[in-house]
């Protein structure tokens, strides 16, 4: 593990509270890249600092718990810029890294930009589409983590049919998202998410309406097969 790189990010999460602004302002400019390459229309910035305060808030969370991951095998869903699952395999694990196809090229740039030679091995960029590929990946993470993870309504069948895929009895999953009444976050995290796995709220950035949620599975899931 790089110690100075790991230093470097708790330095950064250290100052948040304080420089939230600068930080969206980078992270927009990341994701303004991100988007040319992949032909995502312009408009949709307004909504790109939302998104940096759900990929900060995991992070918190880590950092404030300090979440051990040395060893362990980490997955990270709709991974974005990859910060989150930078920041795993900084403090030791093993971590895939998952988007969309067109967005792998930028989570690789992002990789080898924080992650030294010595430490790349440890983390794997691939594409995942829920509810469809999801049987290519194994079946015994350690943590699975994600944020801004809620999309449409009619992703969430095949979000649910991808965790019960992914997660044995003990894994851990740490999601962030928003809880504003009118968003599809509000009912996939307090109602069709706890149908299938125990959902607590562990962190909150209550000015933001961002909570991280800590996720483990019930049991089995007869009939999630049927999931669309």
């Amino acid at each position: 593990m790089s110690e100075n790189r790991m230093e470097n990010m708790y330095d950064m999460l250290n100052i948040l509270d304080e420089r939230y602004l600068k930080l969206i302002n980078a992270a927009n400019a990341l994701w303004k890249a991100q988007c040319r390459q992949s032909g995502v229309n312009s408009e949709a910035w307004k909504f790109q600092g939302e998104q940096c305060f759900e990929e900060i808030a995991p992070c918190r969370y880590i950092k404030k718990q300090n979440i051990g991951f040395n060893g362990k095998e980490v997955i990270e869903l709709q991974s974005g810029n990859g910060m989150v699952g930078v920041l795993a395999a900084l403090l030791g694990g093993n971590v895939t890294t998952t988007d969309q196809l067109n967005f792998l090229e930028q989570i690789q740039n992002n990789v080898s930009i924080n992650i030294s030679r010595v430490c790349r091995q440890r983390i794997k960029v691939r594409a995942l589409r829920w509810g469809e590929d999801h049987s290519n990946f194994p079946t015994d993470y350690d943590f699975i983590l994600g944020w801004n993870i809620v999309l449409p309504s009619a992703t969430h069948g095949k979000l649910i049919k991808t965790l019960c895929h992914i997660a044995k009895q003990t894994t851990a999953m740490y999601f962030s998202g928003q809880l504003r009444q009118e968003s599809t976050g509000a009912f996939f995290f307090e109602e069709l998410l706890p149908r299938f796995f125990n959902c607590d709220i562990v962190d909150s950035m209550e000015d933001k309406d961002i909570f991280v949620y800590k996720i483990i599975r019930k049991g089995t899931h007869p009939g999630m097969g049927s999931q669309h």
